[in-house]
């Protein structure tokens, strides 16, 4: 496996999002939890028989990152979003980024087209 470490300035998170949406990347599927696994309601002897539907960013437990996939096997990891503050009145965004992929082949076509999209942040 394939891995490199980004760090960006001056881009926020959102814009990040967007970004990977346009290269292919989605949120990882979190796991399916087992029957065993799964949080009873207090007070009760059945599972909940609604589940929340909405589409969220995984979120690696360990790590506390939220991961996005594509079905080449590439992955994009946001490691560190922090806000940095240069002057009292100028702050600007910070975003680290684990990029990830099953080789190195696949790795520089993603950094490739990421930091083209990057080099373009503000653009139509």
């Amino acid at each position: 496996m394939a891995q490199a470490r980004l760090e960006f300035r001056g881009i926020p998170l959102s814009t990040h999002r967007a970004y990977m949406q346009k290269l292919g990347f989605r949120p990882c599927s979190p796991p399916t939890p087992s029957p065993e696994s799964v949080a009873l309601p207090e007070g009760t002897d059945a599972a909940p028989d609604r589940l929340s539907a909405s589409p969220v960013p995984s979120q690696d437990r360990a790590a506390g990152t939220e991961r996005h996939c594509r079905d080449d096997g590439a992955a994009i990891a946001v490691r560190e979003v922090r806000t940095l503050t240069v002057t009292a009145a100028w702050s600007i965004d910070v975003v680290v980024l684990d990029f990830e992929a099953p080789d190195a082949e696949t790795l520089d076509e993603v950094l490739r087209a990421y930091r083209l999209l990057t080099m373009l942040s503000g653009a139509p």
